[in-house]
C-alpha cells in the first residue's frame, strides 16, 4: 500500500509539470441531445522516461525531441437541464471553465469518477469544503476499496467530505452497454477500479475512456507501451488493446483525460496497432 501512495504523489506531480503551461477553451460537441464540453485544465510535454520498456526505434519514430504531448482534461455533459461533470481534474481551471460557460458549482447535478488519482478529484474540494454542495458522487466499488485500504488522505478527505453523497458501482465488461444514457464500463489496470462511461443518446454514442492512455502519440501505434502511473502495467496493457479495438472496430468516437486539445477523436486500426485521427479530422 505504501507503493501505491508513493505512485499516486509521483503521477500527480509529474502531470501537473506537464500541463500546467498552456490552458485551451472548451471543446464543444453533441451526443445526441447531450451537450458535452471538453474541460481543458492545461497541456504541455511530458519525458519519454514515463513510458515503460519503450523500444529505442520507437522512441526514436514518435518521440523524437524525447517528449510527448499530454494534458489534463474533465467532461462536462448538459442535457434536459441536468449537468453531470466527469472528473473534476486538479481543480485549477475547472470553475473558471465552469465560468464561461455560465455555471456554477452549485447547480452541479453529478459527479462521475473515473478513478482517484489526484489529477481527477483535485476539484472535489475548494479551501478543503465540498466544492460541489449539491452533487450526488460515482465511483467504482473496487477504486473506493483500494484507495481507503491505502490510506490516501486525498481520497479520505474527498469521501468524508462528500459522506453519504457518494455511491459506488460496478462497471460493466466493455461491449455490454445497453440503451441511452450513461453506462460505466471496466477499464482496469491504471488503477484496479479505473472505469469508463459510454455516453449514448439518439443513435450517437461517446467514450469517456479516462486514463486509458496518457501518451497518445505512441500508444496509438504501440498499444503494449504502459506508463509509470499504472498501478498494474500490465492488465492496463490488456484494458488498452481491448478497448482500441472495440471502439476502432464499432466506430465509436472517444474523449480522454490526457488527449491534446481537443480531447477527443476517434481510432482507426492502422496496421499492427491504430491511429487516432482528432477532432473531426479523416486519415489519408
Amino acid at each position: 500500500m505504501k507503493n501505491s501512495f508513493l505512485l499516486f504523489i509521483l503521477m500527480s506531480l509529474i502531470t501537473l509539470s506537464a500541463s500546467a503551461q498552456t490552458v485551451n477553451d472548451p471543446v464543444w460537441l453533441t451526443v445526441g441531445q447531450y451537450e458535452v464540453y471538453i474541460l481543458n485544465e492545461g497541456g504541455g510535454d511530458a519525458e519519454i522516461s514515463l513510458l515503460i520498456d519503450a523500444p529505442k526505434e520507437v522512441l526514436e519514430k514518435y518521440t523524437p525531441q524525447g517528449t510527448f504531448p499530454i494534458a489534463t482534461n474533465t467532461v462536462l455533459l448538459r442535457k434536459k437541464g441536468e449537468i453531470i461533470l466527469i472528473d473534476t481534474g486538479y481543480g485549477q481551471q475547472l470553475f473558471k471553465n465552469l465560468e464561461k460557460l455560465g455555471i456554477t458549482p452549485e447547480e452541479v447535478d453529478c459527479i462521475f469518477l473515473t478513478h482517484m488519482h489526484g489529477d481527477h478529484i483535485g476539484g472535489m474540494l475548494r479551501d478543503d469544503k465540498i466544492a460541489f454542495p449539491n452533487a450526488k458522487v460515482f465511483v467504482s466499488e473496487k477504486e473506493r476499496i483500494y484507495w481507503t485500504e491505502a490510506g490516501n488522505a486525498q481520497v479520505l478527505k474527498v469521501l468524508s467530505t462528500y459522506g453519504e453523497k457518494v455511491t459506488t458501482f460496478n462497471p460493466m465488461a466493455v461491449g455490454s452497454e445497453t440503451g441511452d444514457g450513461i453506462q460505466p464500463l471496466a477499464a482496469y489496470g491504471h488503477t484496479p477500479g479505473h472505469a469508463m462511461f459510454l455516453i449514448q443518446d439518439s443513435g450517437e454514442q461517446l467514450l469517456i475512456w479516462g486514463d486509458l492512455a496518457h501518451a497518445m502519440a505512441v500508444q496509438m501505434a504501440h498499444p503494449k507501451i504502459s506508463v509509470t502511473y499504472d498501478v498494474d502495467p500490465d492488465m492496463a496493457r490488456e484494458s488498452r488493446q481491448k478497448v482500441l479495438k472495440y471502439v476502432a472496430e464499432e466506430g465509436i468516437p472517444i474523449a480522454g483525460m490526457h488527449i491534446p486539445t481537443p480531447g477527443t477523436g476517434k481510432v482507426e486500426k492502422d496496421g499492427k496497432g491504430y491511429v487516432f485521427l482528432p477532432g473531426n479530422q479523416k486519415k489519408d
